[in-house]
């Protein structure tokens, strides 16, 4: 079991405080962070974190993989550090890298961050309507019951007002007015428009024919209205006094905006929306079978780069027109089940406690459509299992392509959402064709190999040690991070205070005496932070506290360590535990004056508390005079 309040602080120290964190979001198994400065995140550490599978910069963001429990982390980040609910998905204006790959990566990440929000409306919808299939199917529930009309109504509300979810979560993403944005969209599936429209009634604003086009579940239409609306508003913002802005603003609006949208916008976006339900036509036809085996395949490296949630909008526009998908689903099952069988595979056969560990509940989640953990913590670590998985998946996905198989719910395809495939011929009984290829091919594959060379008894040291999940001991890991990267990584301690140098043989604590670190007699009393990172503790009498850096410096400031008692009225304390700070924030301050006055001690220590995991600690100090904001200590 995660302990969830010092997970997050880790996670926050490694990604550079929260301050430096734009907005945040999750899926089923990874938390998505959108970052100020890149270069303040640390990719290693977070590496290093237990429980942390995979944590990677793609797609525009710094995504970590968690496993089940991210939605628990989730709502205790949300809950400890208060984001606000429209930082956690805003899209990033201020990337600068204007590349082709840095324009790819905000589309991704603006695409990810509007679909995900709404995933879970599509998954409740997806699953009653799966429901209703394998009931009627079995007999239980006829079409032309209530039961059934109702159920059916609760699982299409959902797509038919699918612009009404998008709205919101582009409002979020674009960082506009939510309830403007939910407002233009009822007007896109306002009955009376669609009514007016289908009556061949012709309606012209600015003569211009408004186009007799349904939006009703529509994507690409109020994506781009709600993007064109953050802009006007923005303008608006600069140009309409503050004083008539409440109610001027959003008539401005609405009366700028919904007639682009119904006679611009909504036909472009349709336009495209066609073009994206006639992908999946067009693809099988120009390669037939094999675009399912090729992506069943490859599917993996979409996970890998967390932009699977980009099929969304292809699934999402081919159901709206024709009722089904017969390419991105049904090679995620393909992908699915070799994932699975691949993991538990593994498991029964591998001599590696560390993968047998984690093989086993990874291949079941696997089995039930979530792969990441798979993935990440089994087959990226054994090459050969990872290959034999795409055989495996391109096997059944071309299958899946030959028997013409078809998804009738958007979800995650897995043993447990298996009546989406159910309808009144056999395309059920191909998906359990699909489904039992790909378990045999991918396990037959992996036992062949294993048989002949015996990769899954062999143990890979250098795997074992870049494992996290192959090191039980946690300080045991860290050192061996570290000790490899001892005489590349450098981390600079900056002095916290005015003062001279002493001796470290003046301290009469034994403990600190032998430590690495410098004794400061300080001149001034405030105590600043020395470098970038969170408070780990401080003393009742706020004349010690412990700082933990980005990098894993932990750092020990103490005033006054030859004084049996201090007194607190002394001390100022700036900071709480948990707290990040920056280099040179004030954290402590005390009356120096009055301390000298009634011959209190106030020689401080800077000590480097877990001096044992670095090659030195050298000074960095030439003369005796010290200040901050100048190098004091150097961690090989």
């Amino acid at each position: 079991m995660i302990r969830v309040s010092e997970f997050i602080r880790e996670i926050i120290l490694y990604i550079g405080g929260i301050h430096n964190v734009l907005g945040v979001n999750h899926c089923s198994t990874r938390l998505r962070f959108d970052i100020n400065d890149l270069e303040k995140v640390n990719i290693n550490a977070l590496n290093r974190i237990p429980k942390v599978v995979e944590a990677f910069y793609r797609a525009g963001q710094v995504q970590i993989i968690i496993g089940d429990d991210v939605s628990i982390i989730y709502k205790e980040l949300l809950r400890t550090y208060e984001i606000p609910v429209k930082c956690q998905s805003r899209l990033i204006f201020n990337h600068s890298d204007s590349s082709l790959k840095g324009t790819l990566n905000k589309l991704m990440s603006t695409l990810v961050g509007i679909f995900q929000p709404i995933v879970p409306a599509i998954i409740g919808a997806g699953m009653i309507k799966a429901g209703l299939l394998l009931f009627v199917s079995l007999d239980f529930i006829d079409k032309s019951s209530d039961i059934y009309q109702l159920l059916s109504l609760i699982s299409d509300s959902i797509y038919y007002f699918l612009p009404i979810l998008l709205a919101l979560s582009c409002s979020y993403k674009f960082n506009t007015n939510s309830f403007l944005s939910i407002s233009i969209a009822g007007v896109l599936v306002h009955p009376e428009l669609l009514k007016v429209l289908l009556n061949n009634n012709i309606i012209q604003i600015a003569g211009i024919d408004i186009s007799s086009t349904q939006y009703a579940s529509s994507i690409i239409p109020i994506i781009l209205t709600i993007w064109l609306m953050s802009y006007i508003e923005r303008f608006c913002d600069h140009v309409i006094p503050s004083m008539v802005a409440i109610f001027l603003k959003p008539v401005v609006i609405l009366i700028i905006i919904v007639p682009i949208s119904l006679t611009i916008l909504g036909p472009i976006g349709n336009y495209i929306g066609d073009m994206l339900s006639n992908f999946t036509v067009f693809v099988q036809r120009e390669f037939g079978w094999f675009a399912n085996a090729l992506l069943a395949a490859c599917m993996p490296f979409f996970v890998m780069f967390g932009i699977h949630k980009i099929f969304y909008p292809i699934v999402i526009s081919a159901m709206a027109k024709t009722g089904y998908d017969t390419l991105v689903l049904t090679a995620m099952l393909a992908s699915n089940v070799a994932q699975g069988a691949g993991a538990l595979t593994v498991w029964l056969f591998t001599q590696r406690k560390s993968i047998k560990q984690i093989a086993l509940p990874a291949g079941i989640a696997s089995l039930f459509g979530i792969t990441e953990v798979a993935l990440y913590s089994v087959h990226l670590k054994i090459r050969q299992a990872f290959i034999c998985c795409m055989i495996g998946a391109a096997t059944s996905g071309l299958l899946a392509g030959m028997f013409g198989l078809k998804a009738y719910a958007n979800l995650a395809p897995g043993l447990v959402t298996l009546p989406m495939f159910i309808d009144d011929g056999l395309n059920f009984q191909y998906s359990l064709i699909v489904i039992f290829t790909s378990i045999l091919v991918t396990s037959a594959s992996i036992y062949l190999w294993n048989l002949k060379t015996g990769f899954l008894s062999a143990v890979n040291e250098s795997d074992e040690t870049s494992n996290i999940d192959d090191i039980t001991d946690r300080e045991e890991h860290d050192n061996k991070i570290k000790n490899s990267n001892k005489l590349a990584d450098r981390t600079v301690i900056f002095s916290p205070m005015f003062g001279e140098l002493r001796l470290l043989d003046e301290i009469n604590n034994e403990d600190l005496r032998n430590g690495k670190g410098v004794a400061i007699f300080p001149t001034q009393g405030i105590i600043r932070a020395p470098f970038d990172g969170v408070i780990t503790s401080k003393s009742e009498s706020n004349h010690s506290i412990s700082l933990t850096s980005i990098e894993g410096v932990e750092l020990l400031i103490c005033v006054g360590v030859n004084q049996r008692q201090t007194n607190s009225d002394l001390f100022s304390s700036y900071i709480d535990v948990g707290d990040y700070v920056e280099l040179g924030d004030k954290l402590i301050e005390f009356d120096i004056e009055k301390m000298i006055k009634h011959n209190m001690d106030i020689l401080s220590v800077v000590i480097v508390t877990n001096s044992s995991d670095y090659v030195d600690v050298i000074s960095n100090i030439e003369t005796n005079s010290i200040k901050p904001s100048k190098p004091l200590l150097t961690i090989l």
